[in-house]
């Protein structure tokens, strides 16, 4: 009897210990998992909270980062969108990420306008799962042909590009209900202070060449997104416009050394410069030695600063972001967890042996 009494006092022991200890760490393994992969699936959303994205307003400019290619997006303060390029096919699915924590962001739904800037894989890669995902409603193309069967127009004037990813591009973009398809022209949109200005000539054997100077202005600052034109482009867009300062230039071509001549930099004395590039030769170290001697105030590149942001407020107020200060969540709350398992380990251990004594 007394053997079965001693029993029950150590079974009755044995549970407290339990419900003190074993079955929090139980409950505290279940709330680390689940918290873990919360972190896992909202990762990308807590970098761009804590690297300032949520404070960006009025009008935004977001260069993505879609590796040794180019997407650009911009945000005016009605929530229009204008999107120019789209990457390559092999960063669609980061380029769309990054759209779609943007287009949240801004409760957007639709895009205002597409504008391709020339037919290269990198610059139209992704415009298949753009047009997937997003509806809409203007697309500015580049005076390029395709071999696609929805080709609207053939003229022996043009250049023709027999790559497959601009064929695709083409056969999308004319697949996309209630979308006004147009060459790009010299355009000037009032309602959102962009003026666009295309390349001088119908035909010429390079496909950079056609790359069309977009000029945004607002709250008095000043943007340039300049495709991947080439130093002829860069001549064209001097002879055509008043030297002027602009606050934000996007760098031609990646940064390549055979655009951004000092004569075109010296004429857009940019005070910040921006450049989309992610292979080991861009950008060149020829242009970014003649933008640190016209002594720019900053230069981004999303090699080393992933998503750049960049916000004019109504009073001219800037304010820029990336991701260059990445946090790792998930390692750091794990680290944490196992730290907690093995303090509460050790109390539990040592409140068995002090009972173990008593």
């Amino acid at each position: 009897m007394k053997s079965y009494l001693f029993n029950f006092k150590n079974l009755i022991k044995k549970y407290k210990n339990l419900q003190n200890f074993d079955i929090f760490k139980i409950f505290f393994a279940i709330f680390l998992f689940i918290f873990i992969i919360f972190l896992i699936l909202n990762e990308n959303n807590i970098q761009y909270f804590l690297n300032g994205f949520n404070s960006l307003s009025n009008f935004q400019c977001y260069v993505l980062d879609v590796g040794q290619a180019s997407s650009t997006v911009l945000v005016f303060p009605d929530k229009s969108v204008f999107v120019v390029d789209t990457g390559s096919v092999d960063s669609a699915k980061d380029m769309i990420s990054q759209m779609d924590y943007i287009f949240s962001k801004n409760k957007i739904k639709d895009v205002d306008c597409l504008i391709l800037t020339h037919s290269d894989a990198d610059h139209v890669g992704g415009t298949t799962q753009f047009l997937e995902k997003y509806q809409v409603n203007q697309i500015l193309r580049p005076k390029i042909l395709s071999e696609s069967e929805f080709e609207v127009e053939i003229d022996e004037n043009y250049l023709v590009s027999t790559t497959v990813t601009y064929s695709n591009a083409i056969t999308s973009i004319y697949k996309e209900p209630n979308c006004q398809v147009e060459f790009i022209e010299d355009t000037y949109f009032d309602k959102f202070g962009i003026e666009i200005f295309a390349p001088v000539k119908d035909f010429d054997k390079d496909t950079n060449y056609y790359s069309p100077f977009i000029k945004i202005e607002y709250a008095g600052k000043r943007l340039l997104l300049t495709g991947d034109a080439t130093d002829e482009r860069e001549k064209e867009f001097m002879q055509a416009n008043a030297e002027e300062k602009y606050d934000f230039l996007l760098v031609a071509h990646h940064g390549s050394k055979y655009s951004s001549s000092i004569e075109f930099l010296e004429f857009v004395s940019p005070t910040y410069a921006l450049i989309s590039a992610g292979d080991n030769t861009h950008p060149s170290q020829e242009v970014v030695s003649r933008l640190k001697n016209l002594q720019v105030k900053g230069i981004f590149c999303t090699k080393t600063d992933g998503l750049i942001g960049i916000s004019v407020f109504s009073q001219g107020n800037l304010k820029i972001c990336s991701l260059r200060n990445q946090f790792d969540f998930p390692l750091l709350v794990t680290v944490v967890g196992c730290g907690i398992f093995v303090i509460l380990g050790t109390v539990s251990r040592d409140k068995r042996k002090i009972s173990q004594l008593s």
